[in-house]
This record gives structure tokens, sequence and C-alpha cells, in this order.
């Protein structure tokens, strides 16, 4: 199945964006642990882990979600030109692909929501990076299985 250009670029993109997406993941995992305040009052250091850590995540499932998962479903026969997301996330959910639509779903949301700021508000911007550490472990678990399927 990988022998689709634009499906052999596309995992070698997850594939790229999800270990870059751990390293980072554990940097801000590490620095909530030691200073819990650095999600909402961030520090110089944390700011640039904070930073890479966002970056990573809106690639990873940029990349999944307008690349990546279109190609697996063209290569299936399951994918219409134009198909909305959440039949694409259904789709590939009901054939195991992925292990939750509902976390690709709550994912791109989160994708949405890390491209603002929220200066007036660092307890939304605690919970939405809390949600997108949360959801960054089921990305690594379904880019494995994705991985795996693909032969790679």
């Amino acid at each position: 199945m990988t022998t689709d250009p634009r499906l052999a670029a596309a995992l070698d993109e997850l594939v790229r964006n999800l270990h870059y997406l751990a390293r980072y993941a554990e940097r801000v995992r590490t620095v909530a642990v030691a200073r819990p305040e650095s999600l909402t009052d961030p520090n110089l250091a944390e700011v640039e882990a904070l930073d890479a850590f966002i970056l990573r995540f809106l690639k990873t499932v940029d990349a999944a979600t307008r690349r990546l998962f279109p190609a697996i479903l063209q290569g299936l026969g399951e994918y219409d030109e134009g198909m909305p997301l959440i039949d694409a996330l259904n789709r590939l959910e009901k054939l195991g692909w992925i292990g939750s639509a509902l976390e690709w779903r709550t994912a791109r949301e989160r994708r949405n929501q890390l491209t603002h700021d929220y200066p007036d508000a660092p307890e939304i911007r605690r919970t939405i990076l809390r949600s997108a550490l949360d959801l960054e472990e089921r990305i690594q678990e379904d880019g494995k299985r994705i991985i795996k399927r693909l032969g790679r």
C-alpha cells in the first residue's frame, strides 16, 4: 500500500513528527511536574519547551488528518474527494486504523485552540495544554498502529 508516493511521503512525515512530538511532550511534562505554574506563567526556557511541543502537535495533527488519513483511505478505495474529516475519521476507526475518531476530532479542536495565546485566561491555556499532552499519548499509539499496518 505504501507504493503510492503521496502515502509514502505522508507516512515519512508522520514518523518524523511523532519522533519530535514525543521528545517535546516529555520536556513539557518534566517542566510541568517540576514547576506546575510553568503552563500558565512560563520562564524563557519553559516558553521554548511549550512552543516546540505546540508546533509539533500542530504539525502532527495536520499531517495525519490532512495528508495521511486521506491517502490511507484512497489506497483502500474508501475515500471520496471532499469527504468531511469526521467521515474519514469514523471510517478509519471502523477499519481499525485509529483507536478513536472522537479523540482525533478533539485533537483537531486542541490544534485550533493552541494557535491562540489566551493571555488573559491562563487557566484555559493550562487546560488546553494538558488536554493536548493527554492526546499526544493516543496520537503516538495510533501512529505506531498505522506504521505497523503500512509495513514500516
